[in-house]
């Protein structure tokens, strides 16, 4: 499957984050809300980043919605760490990225 960088108990904001290398070499990552409160700032730290994908910090990323096609793609590096733009709505709000690394 993949990996899953969180843990909830009890919390009223809690979003899951889950990582996943995909055939290509890209990464799927997904936010979760499994809180009973809308979950705001949030995002995957770099070094939780770093450790899903092996990446350095200097890794250069664009990152792109997969289900929102309005939102343009980004660029960052796996140093800044990824934080949503928009905050994720309680009992299973979600968002999904595409992580493609370029050199």
């Amino acid at each position: 499957m993949g990996d899953n960088f969180t843990s909830c108990v009890n919390q009223p904001q809690c979003v899951n984050v889950w990582a996943r290398r995909l055939t290509d070499g890209n990464y799927a990552i997904l936010f979760a809300n499994v809180g009973k409160e809308n979950a705001t700032q949030v995002g995957c730290s770099a070094s939780l980043l770093m450790q899903a994908t092996g990446w350095i910090n200097t890794q250069k990323i664009v990152v792109s919605d997969l289900w929102d096609a309005s939102v343009s793609d980004r660029n960052i590096t796996a140093g800044d760490g990824l934080a949503l733009k928009d905050d994720l709505p309680q009992d299973s709000g979600l968002a999904m990225y595409l992580l493609q690394p370029y050199f």
